[in-house]
């Protein structure tokens, strides 16, 4: 019977190799496996570390920017100071990833918050917004309006299929925990679901504050953003009792009542309806 040698473990330099000569990925995260069980096992990996950052540096491949990335996170060799500075990487993949590992398994700080809020301002990557989507429901509630506001001044977002939904799961406890600058936020974004989510979410209590929703909707200049906080008022309010008008509902209805798109203008007649004023129905009827 032939034995076979024992199958010798990699040197340390000779896995980080590995994570960019391989062709097969296999090889790439075999090695990343054996750098991370000797990280953890205390043992020194600073030729590894090293070659990492050397080749990530180098390459322009974004599949070998990622893999060395990777690596070197689960060896612990990237601190905070090193993931903020990789969100102004100027690759789209590197940059979301830095997002991930920011939030993934730690509180961000501060300068992490503050540099997430500035990148969300200008990303131009919708893939890299919607990891900065992610992270805003993985941080404290405190924490989150600036990177709520930042997400939502991108009206390129509007017709996206995951960025306003997932931004929204995000931005959901907040209504209630402090529904003014809840409202805010909703004058501010210049996604139409967000601001309709947020009206609806206000509304949608036992006793809702409809005096300061309708105050709120009448401070927005544009049109669409007014129907959008009608609208979501009219989801929230189809099946409550509600007799009495809000204080500067009348203000409003008259701004809203005569528009041209009838979809809008059934909008404000059905509320209206709610609140019971008798020329609304008069006109719903028709």
């Amino acid at each position: 019977m032939i034995r076979r040698p024992p199958r010798s473990t990699p040197k340390p330099s000779s896995a980080a190799s590995d994570v960019y000569k391989r062709q097969n990925e296999w090889f790439v995260r075999h090695a990343r496996r054996i750098l991370h069980e000797r990280a953890v096992a205390g043992e020194d990996l600073q030729t590894a570390t090293e070659i990492l950052s050397r080749q990530f540096r180098a390459t322009g491949d974004a599949i070998l920017q990622l893999q060395a990335l990777w690596t070197l996170h689960l060896m612990g060799n990237l601190d905070d100071s090193r993931r903020i500075g990789l969100l102004e990487h100027d690759n789209e993949h590197v940059r979301r990833w830095a997002v991930r590992m920011l939030v993934d398994q730690q509180v961000p700080g501060s300068a992490a918050m503050s540099a997430m809020e500035r990148r969300a301002r200008v990303e131009t990557s919708p893939k890299a917004r919607l990891a900065l989507a992610v992270a805003l429901g993985r941080v404290g509630l405190d924490e989150r309006w600036g990177l709520a506001e930042a997400l939502g001044t991108h009206a390129e977002d509007t017709d996206e299929p995951l960025i306003p939904l997932i931004t929204w799961y995000g931005v959901e406890p907040l209504v209630h925990y402090n529904r003014e600058r809840s409202l805010q936020l909703a004058a501010q974004s210049q996604i139409p679901l967000i601001r309709q989510f947020i009206a609806r979410r206000a509304v949608d209590v036992v006793s809702p504050d409809l005096d300061a929703i309708v105050a709120a909707a009448l401070e927005l200049d544009k049109i669409d953003a007014r129907f959008d906080i009608l609208r979501g008022m009219l989801q929230a309010l189809a099946d409550k009792d509600i007799s009495t008008a809000p204080a500067q509902w009348k203000k409003l209805y008259d701004q809203v009542a005569t528009v041209e798109n009838s979809e809008d203008r059934s909008i404000a007649i059905r509320l209206a309806t709610l609140f019971g004023a008798q020329t609304a129905r008069a006109q719903l009827m028709k």
